[in-house]
Formats: C-alpha cells, structure tokens, sequence
C-alpha cells in the first residue's frame, strides 16, 4: 500500500520512470505471493495504477494493451471497480489518439459500470470523457444530465484534474467560455503535483485565450508555463497542447511565423508519438 502511494506520487510529480519501477517491483512482489494467479484486487489495483502511468507518459499503445488485458482480467473475477477503471482509460487513449467513436463507445460502457456499482471517481471521469468525445462528434451538447455530471466532476480536484483539461476544450467548442474558465481556474487552485498543474495552465491559457486580447497575456504566461513543465517531466501532450496555445497566441497578434514554427513542432512531436488529437489540430491551424 505504502509503496503504490509512492507510486502515485511520482505520477504526479511527472517522475514516469521512476513510478513505473515502483509498480514493477510491487507486481513483481504479488506475482512472487501469487497474487496474480487469482488475480487478487490487489494485482489489479497495482495494474490499473501501472497503465495510468502509461497513458500519462504518452506510451499509449502500451497503455492501451495493458487495460485491456486487466479489464479482461477483471472481468474474470467480477470486479467490476477495476473493469469500469479500465474501460475508462481506454476511452482517454482512444480520445487522445483522436479516435472520438472509439472514446465515445467505452466511455458510455464505463459510466454505465461505475454507476451501477456506484464508483463515483468513475461515473465523473467517464462523463467527461463521454462529453468531450460528444462535441468532437457531434458539435452539439450533451444531454443536459451528461453535462451535469461532468462539470460536476471537474470541480472535485484531485485526480479528477487529471481529466479536466478535455472538459474545458469541450466547453470552448460550445462556446460556454465563462465556464470553461472558472473550472479552469478552479481546477489550477487543486492542482498539486507537476503533472495536474501541467494540465490545469494550459486549461487556462485556453480559456483566457477566448475571453479577448485583455486575457492574451495571461493566456500566452500559462501555455508558457505549461510547456516548461512538460519539458521538465517529458509530457509529449503537454508540448503539443502548449505549442498550439502559444501558436493561435502568436497568431491573434499577428507574427504568422511564429504561429506556423509552434504548429510544426506540435504536429511533429504528436505525430511521432501517435497523438492524433493535437496532430490534427495543429496541422488545422497551419492551414
């Protein structure tokens, strides 16, 4: 236990490598009690903790193959916590990937576990997911209900920060830029750890960036601030996200060159790490 918090911590403090060879030496050690056999919950506890650090370090197709393997492990022995978890994770990696049907699908399939069985973290970062993939589609909002739970969500810190950024980017596509703002802002005001701060600047470098040239300095100080942490903890989303806040910045104030140098090095670094969502946008923008 003492040692999957350590886990997490790292996670949060963007320390990938050092989380993962935590969670190795765990499993290691409840494959050595035969823990893994059964599977035990706590094996699978270990193991969606493990493709969590995957997901954050951008090895999705890891991620990826990881959840699936414990969603079918955690099928086999009906715990449904951990299934609903990794169904969960898997509509992120689809989302991130830019495979929106694909996120939408196992978004829907995860909120529904997690709220028969009453899991409230996954009902929240489900309903996120569910919403963000819904816009990308769709262009519209979500059932009122859907929305509800999501902002619901964004607004209880902690982990859930982890999930806010594609919230806010949803709430922009609407047009709902006061919102988009103060979860933004709300969600900067919990963000421990290097990871979830990451996440929470650029969540407000793009809400300031649409509330008007009065906001442009803030918005461009945040995706700064963004892109330093993600080259500090190795975050190829959090470049990408950052390099084309700061593009569409240079843009609105007019040094066209500048914008078209953030979103080469955006759609470059996306694309070699299979990070379909920021590729597309970035390769939009240079258009």
């Amino acid at each position: 236990s003492t040692s999957r918090a350590l886990a997490w911590n790292y996670l949060l403090d963007g320390r990938f490598d050092q989380s993962l060879e935590t969670l190795d030496w765990v499993m290691e050690r409840l494959r050595a009690l035969g823990e893994a056999a059964k599977p035990s919950d706590l094996y699978l506890s270990a193991r969606m903790m493990r493709q969590q650090v995957l997901f954050f370090s951008d090895s999705l197709e890891e991620a990826l193959a990881e959840s699936l393997e414990t969603e079918r492990l955690s099928q086999r022995v009906n715990n449904r916590t951990i299934a609903s978890g990794s169904r969960g994770l898997i509509s992120y990696v689809h989302f991130v990937r830019g495979d929106y049907e694909e996120a939408r699908q196992s978004a829907e399939q995860s909120l529904a576990i997690a709220e028969e069985i009453g899991v409230e973290w996954g009902m929240r970062r489900a309903s996120i997911l569910a919403v963000a993939s819904h816009v990308e589609i769709e262009g519209t909002p979500p059932e009122p209900r859907l929305m509800e739970l999501a902002e619901e969500g964004a607004l209880m810190g902690g982990n859930m920060v982890l999930t806010v950024l594609p919230l806010v980017e949803a709430l922009l596509a609407l047009l709902k830029f006061r919102r988009a703002e103060g979860i933004a802002r709300q969600s900067l005001d919990k963000a421990a750890g290097r990871l979830r701060l990451m996440y929470s600047k650029i969540s407000i470098g793009d809400a300031a960036l649409r509330l008007g040239e009065s906001h442009w300095t803030e918005s461009e100080s945040s995706f700064g601030e963004a892109l330093r942490i993600a080259g500090e903890i190795g975050s190829v989303v959090g470049e990408a996200a950052s390099l084309n806040g700061l593009g569409k910045i240079a843009f609105v104030r007019g040094d066209r060159g500048a914008a078209a140098a953030h979103f080469e090095r955006a759609a470059r670094l996306s694309r070699a790490r299979g990070i379909g969502r920021y590729a597309a946008r970035a390769e939009r923008l240079l258009q």
